[in-house]
């Protein structure tokens, strides 16, 4: 939509909501909040608007086969309209070959002329809400699949290494275009043929093979080589060995929860902790991140350690006069008889007193008072709680949590989750069938029920292992409508 029409029908939406054209006493951005947080839940256009383009720049970084033909032809018109100050140093060699996962986007706002306005505002729409591959931890086919230039891994303060003689070397002579090929290069310096010591006369394959080339300088190439791999952040970093350490879910991680089963096994949960990106490198790319947040080094769970103990927690959530305003939750917690970590207790005041915020909470306080080296095996009455965290966990963070009330709680819990060092199984069990874990909780929970809690609940959560932003490729337009609003309203608070 043109901005002018945008203009002009939000103006004429204000008109009609306060019936006349003078300034209204309550900002748009209020009324286009939902009913439930004090708005009239009014189409925001621009933020519409914004949710289009944002769906555009999806199908643009589509490169899967059914991707529209549109996008290849928009990615050579991009390519063909890189910034001035970058036509220079490209004129002889290109090192710049794929702007989404370097940092050439995310330095630019897009203005040239040669760019059509379609395509122009939707790369501005990525770069204004941050589009970057700021993902928990990079599969090593992923790491080595990444441009080899303007490298977004590269440590902060570390020589911008593209424009020196070497480097054109690489890109010209050795056809260096990946992280692959780097290393590569960088490999050729542990072959026994190559002469270390005469190196301006080495005759081994692959000096006399870059010589052939065109290359003068073979060996000191290798070494640029190295010294850009060794520039790269661990994260991004295929020499570190962050995917030597599995977090997917083993044979004796199901045998050990089967082992403390109360029930039928196949109904067990068991909460996948790995955060290692798959598909498409282009599938993990992330929108509405915090650039001031991104992390270069990899996350990783607490160290594991030998012969880990067995730990069974029952919790119970409940709530007194639920979804009314004078709503009062509590939980318990079971471990064993006369364990000093039995909880009952009334939920915070910060908290919407709910009975599935009381259920939230209990796992949230098993997760605190239990160590991170013990398999952890929690029966629950809430078979919700137990849908959130393990089945529909993927979508919820795909898409930052902006569907579900909950996000609040859901986020620290699956921080703690995915920060454990062994596996946490969910065990649904029916409430009041006199199971004495189950019935041991909510005897609790109704203890808590009569106490009364004045102090806030604070969350204190590990920052490495905290979720960023939503993955783009997955973002629906009715989504990314809303991510656009909260993302407003939190600009508007600061």
């Amino acid at each position: 939509m043109p901005t002018e029409y945008e203009k002009y029908l939000t103006k004429r939406i204000r008109t009609y909501m306060w019936g006349s054209d003078t300034p209204p006493p309550i900002a748009m951005n209020h009324l286009t909040r939902p009913q439930n947080v004090g708005g009239r839940n009014i189409l925001d256009l621009k933020a519409q608007n914004e949710a289009i383009s944002i769906m555009k720049l999806k199908k643009l970084l589509d490169y899967s086969g059914d991707c529209p033909t549109a996008s290849d032809t928009a990615i050579a018109i991009i390519m063909a309209a890189i910034p001035k100050s970058l036509q220079e140093k490209n004129h002889k060699d290109n090192s710049i070959s794929n702007i989404f996962l370097q940092t050439i986007y995310m330095k630019n706002r897009y203005t040239s002329r040669a760019l059509p306005n379609e395509i122009r505002k939707t790369l501005n729409i990525g770069a204004k809400y941050n589009l970057h591959l700021d993902v928990p931890k990079l599969s090593l086919e992923h790491k080595i699949k990444l441009p080899a230039w303007h490298h977004i891994g590269r440590t902060p303060g570390a020589r911008h290494r593209e424009y020196n003689s070497h480097a054109r070397c690489l890109r010209t002579q050795h056809k260096v275009e990946t992280i692959s090929d780097l290393i590569i290069q960088e490999q050729i310096l542990e072959d026994l043929t190559h002469n270390i010591e005469n190196i301006t006369r080495c005759e081994c394959h692959n000096c006399k093979k870059y010589r052939k080339e065109g290359c003068t300088h073979p060996n000191a190439c290798f070494n640029k080589a190295s010294q850009i791999l060794n520039d790269i952040a661990p994260k991004f970093n295929p020499q570190e060995d962050d995917h030597l350490l599995s977090e997917e879910i083993t044979k004796d991680d199901r045998a050990v929860t089967i082992k403390n089963a109360i029930g039928p096994p196949e109904k067990i949960k068991i909460f996948n902790p790995d955060t290692t990106t798959k598909g498409s490198i282009h599938e993990n790319l992330q929108i509405f991140t915090n650039p001031t947040k991104c992390k270069l080094e990899t996350v990783r769970q607490d160290p594991k350690t030998q012969n880990p103990p067995d730990i069974t927690a029952y919790t119970n959530g409940s709530c007194d006069q639920n979804s009314d305003k004078n709503a009062k939750a509590s939980l318990g917690v079971w471990f064993s008889t006369n364990n000093p970590n039995n909880i009952g207790a009334p939920i915070g005041k910060n908290i919407i007193q709910s009975n599935n915020m009381a259920e939230l909470l209990a796992i949230h306080s098993v997760l605190i008072l239990t160590p991170s080296k013990a398999r952890l095996h929690i029966k629950t009455d809430s078979a919700w709680a137990i849908k959130a965290l393990c089945e529909n966990i993927r979508s919820h963070t795909d898409n930052d949590f902006i569907n579900i009330s909950h996000a609040n709680l859901l986020k620290p819990i699956v921080n703690k989750l995915r920060k454990r060092a062994r596996q946490t199984s969910f065990e649904w069990v029916k409430g009041h069938a006199r199971i004495t874990g189950n019935e041991k909780a909510d005897h609790l929970a109704a203890e808590g029920a009569q106490k009364t809690n004045p102090q806030k609940v604070i969350f204190f959560t590990s920052p490495k292992h905290n979720y960023m932003g939503a993955i783009l490729a997955a973002l629906s337009q009715r989504d990314a409508y809303k991510l656009i609003l909260r993302s407003t309203t939190q600009k508007t608070k600061e």
